[in-house]
Parts: structure tokens; C-alpha cells; sequence
């Protein structure tokens, strides 16, 4: 906790996108923490090897590890961008350029 400002990582403005990926041991399903979800539980979350330590309980949910039950999941980084190259595009149409100069 002293190490990371997490009222500033939750605030709507935050210039960084976080996300953390944790495993649900009950559905095994992967759950992406994201800004607004982030804290010293989520964080302990997506850290915790299973069977080393014990499960983080979130909202009454025990958590695991995010790559326990596969690979990382990358769709947050994939709309992310999308939705940034949108913005941009819009920008620059607003502007009078072409969308592809403008990257």
C-alpha cells in the first residue's frame, strides 16, 4: 500500500490503463480487474499461485492468478487501442486530414 497510489490508478482521469487479470476458483472463469477495480485485493489476486497460497476473496468471490487457467487475456488492450485509433481518427477528420496520416 505504500508503494502504490491506488486512489490515483481508480480516478476516472488516470492517464495509465491498468488491467489485471485474476482466476475465479469456483467457475474458473478469468475476471479483468480493471481502473476502477483496482486494490491491494486485486493486485493480490492476479498474483496468487494457486496451491502456494491462499485464494484472495473479492466481493465473496475467491480469486487465483490470471494466467492459472490460460493465457493472460488481451482483449482489454485490443479495445483499448481501438477505441484510442477511433479518437484519433476523429481528430484528424475534424481537422481535415486522412485518418491513416494521422497515425
Amino acid at each position: 500500500m505504500d508503494s502504490v497510489d491506488f486512489t490515483a490508478l481508480t480516478a476516472k482521469d488516470c492517464p495509465v490503463k491498468l488491467y489485471l487479470a485474476a482466476t475465479n476458483v469456483r467457475t474458473g472463469k478469468g475476471k479483468v480487474f480493471t481502473n476502477a477495480e483496482i486494490s491491494v485485493d486485486s493486485v493480490l489476486a492476479s498474483a496468487c499461485l494457486p496451491f502456494l497460497f491462499q485464494a484472495v476473496e473479492i466481493d465473496g468471490e475467491a480469486y487465483w492468478d490470471g494466467g492459472y487457467t490460460g493465457n493472460p487475456p488481451i482483449f482489454p488492450l485490443i479495445y483499448t487501442a481501438r477505441a484510442a485509433m477511433s479518437s484519433l481518427c476523429n481528430r484528424a477528420r475534424r481537422a481535415g486530414r486522412n485518418c491513416r496520416t494521422a497515425r
